[in-house]
Order: structure tokens, then C-alpha cells, then sequence
């Protein structure tokens, strides 16, 4: 049996909202007070993509600023049954939550008449000799 590695998910957007901080500047401004320095752009990576590391002076910054523990950053979601449950209903609330991407309706390259598609025909330029 494989296992699957379990899914983690960012929450600091959550967090943020949950808290009244709505822009990555404030966020910013709220790490500044308590002594952590970090630019606007290493933060706003830091809110809107879950990082691969962090260092440990931004994670406690973070928690100390949104008062809250590391739990509630990071959401732990434990990974889908396989094969030996694939006849079990799977309820609506434990189907994965990615967005579906719309698709563009498909148009037709050419009306199918007999007309032709390779545009105008084309004379050659006439030549001139030169003496």
C-alpha cells in the first residue's frame, strides 16, 4: 500500500482577514513595530504563496502579530483514501477544493463550404530584363 504524503495548506491570507489586516503593507507595518525587518517583496511572496522554508524570526513575527499559533497558519488535511475504499461515496465536503478553469468554447477554423481557404490567388511580378 502507498501512502500519499499529506496535504498542507497556507492560511496566512485567512489569518490576515480574519484579523482586519488587508493589505501585505499592513501586515508589514505590524512585523516593523514589534522589530522584524522584511521587505514588501519577500512578504508579499510570504502571503501569497506557501513557502518551502521559513525562517523561524518571521514564522514567531507572524504569530506574535496575528496572535495565533502555528496551527492555525498551517492546516493539515489528511490524504484520500485509495483502492481499497474506491466503492465508498465520497461526501461533497472532502472533494478537493482546486478551482476548475474554465474552458473557452471551440470555434470552427473554417466555414466547411467549397470556397477556398488558402486565400487569393497570386500572379508572380512580371520580370524585366536588364541591358
Amino acid at each position: 500500500m502507498t501512502m500519499k504524503p499529506k496535504e498542507i495548506r497556507w492560511r496566512l491570507r485567512v489569518m490576515m482577514a480574519e484579523r482586519n489586516i488587508r493589505t501585505v503593507t499592513d501586515l508589514g507595518r505590524r512585523l516593523h513595530d514589534i522589530g522584524l525587518e522584511i521587505s514588501s517583496q519577500q512578504l508579499a511572496r510570504v502571503v501569497n504563496d506557501m513557502p518551502q522554508r521559513i525562517n523561524t524570526d518571521l514564522l514567531a513575527g507572524l504569530l506574535t502579530v496575528l496572535d495565533c499559533t502555528p496551527t492555525d497558519l498551517l492546516q493539515v488535511k489528511e490524504p484520500e483514501a485509495h483502492s481499497s475504499e474506491k466503492g465508498k461515496d465520497v461526501s461533497v465536503a472532502s472533494r478537493p477544493t482546486t478551482p476548475q478553469r474554465r474552458r473557452r468554447p471551440r470555434t470552427p477554423i473554417a466555414a466547411e463550404t467549397d470556397d477556398d481557404i488558402t486565400g487569393p490567388s497570386v500572379s508572380p511580378f512580371p520580370m524585366v530584363e536588364h541591358t
